[in-house]
């Protein structure tokens, strides 16, 4: 009888771990299924020989106008100087730039109605001027929100913060904005779904759940 007993209780113990496990579980994967809805935001692709750089008018999923383009960031001296290293905190071997007034357009398809965060990193030319751009950022025909970088930085990390999206297709568009020989880099650009707060609750509760067995297990113990 008291076997019995304890077998029943062992598989209750086991069945409740196993669901606190799934909901975690499940919440980890809603947090952190947000993909990119980019294709090439690093930019990466078509890999370009050293030192080489493009100007197509469409490279991977990217539109590009005249003064703009994807760059190796490999020993291309006449971008950052002789013997210059690249800036640091690149993403990868290649980036994407804005020279003049030139702009870059990605159009992307959203699934589901919700909050998105729009991220990226900037960097900028060695030698004042040729690193002070201003340039800007909007999604479709909304206000373009305006950044600058002074010459000579590395790269740093840039965002819109959350926007409301509907389901359906969406342009974003980066665009210089001064009209002489001034270069910012771009590179890990991001459009991703932001979690749903509910995401974030049901993990908590998965852990508290998993919490308390644990405790009880050391308290008999």
């Amino acid at each position: 009888m008291l076997e019995a007993v304890v077998k029943a209780a062992t598989g209750t113990l086991r069945s409740f771990v196993k669901n606190a496990a799934f909901i975690v579980a499940t919440a980890l994967s809603s947090a952190a299924g947000a993909q990119n809805l980019l294709s090439n935001g690093g930019f990466e692709s078509p890999a370009l020989p050293v030192g080489g750089y493009t100007t197509s008018p469409f490279v991977d999923g990217w539109s590009f106008s005249a003064g703009s383009g994807v760059i190796s960031a490999i020993d291309w001296s006449d971008w950052w100087g002789a013997g210059v290293n690249k800036p640091a905190g690149a993403q990868g071997n290649q980036f994407g730039y804005l020279q003049g007034v030139g702009s870059i357009s990605q159009t992307f398809s959203v699934a589901s109605a919700g909050v998105f965060s729009v991220t990226w990193i900037e960097a900028s030319r060695l030698g004042a001027p040729a690193g002070d751009q201003t340039y800007s950022v909007q999604i479709d025909a909304g206000t373009p929100v305006l950044f600058s970088t002074p010459s000579a930085q590395d790269f740093t990390a840039r965002g819109l913060g959350t926007i409301a999206l509907a389901s359906g297709s969406h342009t974003l568009t980066m665009s210089g904005t001064i009209l002489a020989d001034r270069t910012v880099y771009l590179d890990a650009v991001t459009v991703s779904a932001v979690p749903e707060p509910g995401a974030y609750a049901m993990m908590s509760v998965g852990l508290l759940l998993i919490g308390s067995v644990a405790l009880r297990k050391r308290v008999r113990a």
